[in-house]
């Protein structure tokens, strides 16, 4: 049987070959390169960090970010403290600030859980930002309003053809202009993605197979994420019937993340970057129809429940307690499964049918999303700046963070690795979604948790009352871009 050899594994073996135990920097060389692996079509590609040698003599690189310890965390790690994540984060931004003699500086939003209060800053002209790192809808923001780079044309040193940028992230330049991007910079762009987690005890006493080889194969689809949905489902209480919170059921999620994975599990979207480079509505289309009735069906059965405006960690909590076999999860929530006491496995989302040619995953507006602010008075350097760490960050970080994930109670699950290899490779992006923040104003920016919220789960009547609303809003967005 033929396996995918994981990225992570051979980027973390690198990374072994480069921090001691002891936890010392990355040592510098004159050239920098990392090899990428694929086992099964026996091709091999070399990636090198081709950047001019620049000395910047001790300035300050100022990245503003939200007043969290959370999403500060995705880029700044204060000291080593042996955990293999926080060390290899340590590690990138001492290898960049030892590479260019730069340093690292924090700024804080202080007054915006958005992270839309560097606008001022850049609108008088004050040149203290040289990243801005806020939340993806307000990263937007601040491209409407013509206050950021354009990462297409203004930022000599990125070359957004490299592994370490997020490919589909790009298909969201309207008229060709890219203000926001994202990629291997930061671990949390892949941590915000939606994947799921099924328990293996029930799976152990069903006697059925992991579905594992399923997802390899590409055959891990709706119809048998159904199926296998439907046969674990108990009636534990004796009552008779099935009762959410009370019974065994095989599917719970909640409305912010099911029904929207749903459509993009199929390919569609909300709204697209049509060829010509202008933002269209793209929903309404019959297989958006057909995933939704197909979806909606099984969650209104006794197999399944969505919770509607409730607490994302009750699921959790029902999951853990064995009420369920299957739940979808952020990545980065995983990791606060390691109390669980029955084992666990990790999949990517179902694809819709196998036509599809991925696992696509919606990455979630909450994430950090990077955006160089026009008042930028070197954009040179901070395109310099922006790659290194990137190519760390894809190179050493998120290997790292990818077993950070699977690291279990009492072992590693090696089984899951693969998984997050096809989650990471199936990351898709919406403009109606991102542009949701008053700028995009339509239910149909969110139109699989509206739709959840909705007992008859009508689509057509749904997008008949907002369809020109989200017109208007995609008129407007794109006479911004003009």
């Amino acid at each position: 049987m033929k396996r995918r050899q994981s990225t992570a594994i051979i980027a973390a073996l690198i990374l072994l070959t480069q921090v001691s135990c002891a936890g010392e920097p990355i040592e510098q060389q004159e050239s920098t390169e990392t090899e990428f692996q694929e086992s099964e079509i026996q091709t091999e590609q070399i990636y090198t960090l081709e950047l001019p040698e620049v000395d910047y003599q001790g300035e300050d690189f100022t990245i503003f970010m939200r007043n969290s310890q959370y999403f500060i965390g995705d880029q700044f790690a204060d000291e080593l403290n042996g955990e293999i994540l926080n060390d290899s984060l340590y590690n990138r931004n001492l290898a960049v600030q030892n590479l260019f003699n730069i340093n690292f500086k924090l700024a804080i939003s202080s007054d915006s859980t958005y992270g839309t209060d560097a606008k001022n800053s850049i609108l008088s002209g004050d040149d203290t930002y040289d990243l801005i790192a806020v939340h993806a809808r307000a990263a937007f923001g601040y491209g409407y309003d013509h206050l950021a780079l354009d990462w297409n044309k203004d930022l000599p040193y990125v070359n957004l053809d490299m592994p370490w940028y997020n490919a589909d992230a790009q298909k969201l330049a309207v008229n060709g202009k890219l203000y926001q991007m994202t990629g291997d910079i930061s671990y949390q762009s892949f941590g915000r993605i939606v994947g799921m987690i099924f328990n293996k005890d029930i799976f152990d006493d069903l006697n059925i197979d992991y579905p594992y080889q399923s997802a390899l194969d590409g055959k891990w689809t709706m119809d048998e994420f159904i199926r296998l949905s439907k046969l674990a489902v108990m009636d534990l209480d004796g009552d008779g019937q099935i009762t959410f919170e009370k019974d065994r059921l095989g599917y719970i999620t909640d409305w912010n993340y099911g029904p929207n994975q749903a459509l993009f599990s199929s390919g569609e979207h909300m709204a697209i970057v049509n060829d010509d480079g202008w933002m269209e509505l793209s929903v309404n289309t019959p297989r958006t129809i057909e995933v939704f009735e197909k979806f909606f069906a099984f969650t209104d059965s006794e197999s399944a429940h969505i919770q509607i405006r409730g607490d994302v960690n009750n699921v959790i909590t029902l999951f853990k307690n064995k009420y369920t076999l299957f739940v979808d999860i952020l990545l980065d929530n995983i990791r606060n499964l390691r109390d669980m006491e029955s084992e666990f496995g990790i999949l990517p989302w179902p694809k819709y049918d196998e036509q599809c040619e991925k696992y696509y995953s919606l990455m979630g507006a909450g994430s950090n999303m990077f955006v160089v602010p026009i008042s930028v008075n070197d954009p040179e350097r901070a395109s310099i700046i922006i790659e290194a760490l990137s190519y760390y960050g894809w190179r050493d970080v998120l290997p790292n963070y990818k077993l950070s994930v699977i690291e279990g109670k009492y072992s590693r699950d090696e089984d899951s690795l693969p998984m997050l290899d096809l989650i990471y490779e199936g990351q898709t992006f919406d403009v109606a979604y991102f542009y949701d923040t008053g700028i995009f104003s339509s239910k149909l920016s969110d139109t699989g948790l509206n739709l959840a919220a909705d007992q008859n789960h009508n689509f057509a009547s749904f997008y008949a009352a907002n369809e020109s609303s989200a017109l208007a809003c995609i008129k407007k967005i794109n006479a911004a871009y003009e």
